[in-house]
């Protein structure tokens, strides 16, 4: 994943694949002429995110480090609340987009105490980030 300058502060360097527990919500999110989705989510739970997708990492007072735990799990995270923001998901999904968040920060090797401070924090301050502009 490498830092980008615009807008955004990383960009996908690869396709991201993961297991969330939101299913019966297929959801995606296309580029501007249509042709591919930046980021998808099917009926059973498996949100996709292509190369190439932009996102701000971790939001607030943290460290984006170690980035092998934090920054799949802020792509994953973001893309998710994009989602809801475009209103795609139902803003009920973000307590398991937080929780996606939380088992990626742990299987990514956050320790457990600081991946529970995250997600505490999410829970708490994020909820305006999902919400449509």
């Amino acid at each position: 994943m490498k830092q980008h300058s615009i807008s955004y502060k990383y960009q996908l360097d690869e396709d991201l694949t993961v297991r969330a527990s939101i299913v019966g919500n297929a959801a995606r999110i296309e580029a501007d002429d249509g042709t591919l989705a930046w980021v998808s989510l099917d009926n059973d739970g498996i949100l996709s995110v292509r190369k190439g997708y932009m996102w701000d990492g971790a939001s607030g007072p943290t460290i984006d480090r170690p980035a092998h735990a934090v920054l799949p799990a802020s792509c994953a995270h973001d893309a998710l609340y994009q989602l809801m923001r475009d209103r795609k998901l139902p803003q009920e999904c973000r307590e398991a987009a937080d929780l996606l968040l939380y088992r990626l920060l742990i299987a990514g090797g956050m320790w457990r105490w600081r991946a529970w401070l995250w997600l505490k924090a999410v829970r708490l301050f994020a909820a305006g980030s999902a919400v449509p502009k």
